[in-house]
């Protein structure tokens, strides 16, 4: 377990490092082809769980480094459960105590 948002930053960091030096990119034209998709809530790994406030985390880095493209799997999953938090992923939910469309109103102040 950990901070999923931090865990972002950092594959993206990985993922722009390996672009820049393979097509000989300066740094801001490396970030300008990196995107980013979390998993949002719990992951397939139950200990793995990517909050709201990564994603406004994951947005601050975004914008800092002005990456194509940031988004989420899945939007089916942009909502609490019924009866709330659950121990695993689901398919039609977060699994996390949340809004609706909590994770979707995140994503959307990065454009």
């Amino acid at each position: 377990s950990g901070d999923m948002g931090t865990y972002a930053e950092q594959a993206a960091t990985a993922t722009q490092a390996q672009i820049k030096s393979v097509l000989g990119l300066s740094d801001s034209a490396a970030w300008q082809t990196v995107a980013v998709t979390p998993m949002i809530g719990v992951n397939d790994v139950a200990t793995e769980v990517f909050t709201v406030d990564d994603a406004a985390q994951l947005v601050k880095f975004a914008e800092s480094k002005d990456l194509a493209r940031l988004s989420m799997w899945s939007a089916t999953r942009d909502k609490q459960c019924a009866g709330g938090a659950k121990p695993q992923a689901d398919a039609t939910c977060s699994s996390v105590v949340q809004e609706k469309s909590a994770f979707s109103k995140a994503f959307a102040a990065y454009n």
